[in-house]
């Protein structure tokens, strides 16, 4: 069984990470802050991300327990698919 991924890309932007290494997924008011071991965050300003878009992301993360996550920050209607290997 492959080890469970998270794929985040906005654009040519490109970041790919097991999963257990990313902390936590927050909801700002001007976009999204990824937290990632070992205390890197990267945020994401967006002023145009509808909070909907934000609640999925974020709840999408702490839901899903098996499988990888692919995060589409360009996506606002459909930003996460799941793969469950």
């Amino acid at each position: 069984m492959n080890e469970p991924m998270v794929k985040i890309s906005k654009g040519p932007m490109k970041v790919e990470l097991p999963k257990d290494g990313l902390l936590n997924i927050i909801e700002t008011s001007d976009g999204i802050i990824f937290k990632i071991q070992g205390g890197t965050e990267i945020i994401i300003q967006d002023l145009k991300m509808p909070t909907t878009t934000k609640q999925i992301i974020s709840t999408s993360f702490m839901k899903v327990l098996k499988g990888s996550l692919t995060i589409d920050l360009l996506n606002y209607k459909a930003p996460v698919s799941i793969s469950i290997d």
